[in-house]
């Protein structure tokens, strides 16, 4: 069944009625999304029934629930249009279950603490495009979209979302106290997997593979990047981190064209990840007072190093470590340690160039 719509439908706020169901499908009170949108109320959920819907709808009204049915599939009314549209006035809005389909953005949010879940994207332009605060992604597929989730606004949650061949852009966040995890990433062919810029952000239990730059990219103070599982990152880096106080630890990089793990900034822990297959550096710290420990390097091909970690003029209070780690089966150094006041021990070296 198919409901064409190609006029775009703002809703008015709603007043003080009761909040209430609003069913949308053939033989439901309301044949069209947005002739439901149009009549909600704060507060009202709309169930969306099977069908091929075509509508560009714009809300208004904070805090409705929209929810659609297992076989709901959703076009924009015109080729290169959008489907869905939250003003900035209509916060707290959810959206679920959908399956968003064609070449514009799938859904566009203004307002604060939009959240998004169980949908799918294909073949949009952008899954998500947000420029608001609180905005969460939750267990979405983005698949074939040019850019699968841009956000800019603090406090994002994007949780167990998995976005395949979405070729200028995966998941770029900007602002602070991002939440990234348990989310798949593969087949960037021109951007990186995971872009994050702003301070405190959680990167964790992500699975990043086949990104032409680097799988995950951090520019912000107090990053966490934990757990996360990235291969084969054609032209960059595996994991890139800028910024102080970073916590690296508990990664798996594996055949990345530079270095495995980067790391610039003050004060960074850099702890029990294994690298397999660098390019250049399988772990490169460049900041003072770094912490090294407990990492596992293999198969650096080029003439680098294992473990290569610069602490500068070692001013800083706290002293430098490099301790319990081991590398193995690299071409140059198996650890390159530059910069006073370093602390290197119990480090393990085999088959290395020198």
């Amino acid at each position: 069944m198919r409901f064409p719509f190609a006029v775009t439908v703002v809703a008015a706020f709603g007043g003080a009625a009761e909040a209430a169901t609003l069913e949308v499908g053939r033989g439901k009170e309301f044949a069209r999304i947005g002739d439901a949108v149009a009549a909600s109320v704060e507060g009202d959920r709309i169930v969306v029934f099977k069908g091929v819907y075509e509508e560009t709808v714009t809300v208004v009204t904070p805090r409705i629930q929209l929810t659609a049915k297992k076989g709901v599939q959703w076009y924009p009314a015109t080729f290169l249009g959008g489907c869905l549209t939250i003003d900035a006035g209509a916060v707290g809005v959810t959206v679920a279950g959908f399956s968003f389909r064609g070449r514009g953005i799938g859904v566009e949010t203004a307002a604060a603490d939009t959240t998004i879940s169980k949908c799918t994207f294909r073949a949009c332009s952008t899954g998500v495009d947000s420029s608001a605060r609180g905005t969460s992604v939750l267990r979405c597929r983005i698949h074939l979209c040019s850019r699968a989730l841009s956000i800019v606004g603090d406090r994002a949650v994007i949780d167990r979302n998995q976005a395949a061949h979405c070729d200028t852009g995966g998941v770029e966040l900007r602002g602070v106290d991002a939440i990234v995890t348990r989310n798949t990433v593969h087949g960037a062919s021109d951007s990186d997997g995971i872009s994050i810029v702003g301070d405190n952000a959680l990167v964790e239990g992500n699975r990043v593979w086949s990104t032409w730059d680097a799988s995950v990219r951090v520019t912000g103070d107090d990053a966490a990047v934990r757990n996360n599982s990235v291969a084969t990152s054609a032209s960059d880096h595996g994991l890139f981190v800028r910024g102080a106080r970073a916590k690296v630890e508990h990664n798996t990089v594996t055949g990345v064209f530079v270095d495995g793990i980067h790391v610039e900034g003050d004060a960074a822990d850099v702890l029990l990840n294994e690298v397999f297959g660098a390019g250049d550096d399988g772990i490169d710290v460049d900041g003072e007072s770094f912490e090294v420990r407990g990492n596992r390097v293999l198969d650096s091909v080029d003439p680098s190093a294992g473990i290569n970690a610069d602490n500068g003029q070692g001013l800083a209070a706290e002293r430098a470590v490099v301790e319990d780690n081991d590398v193995r089966d690299i071409t140059g150094n198996a650890y390159s340690i530059s910069g006073a006041g370093v602390r290197a021990d119990r480090n393990y070296a085999q088959d290395c160039g020198r």
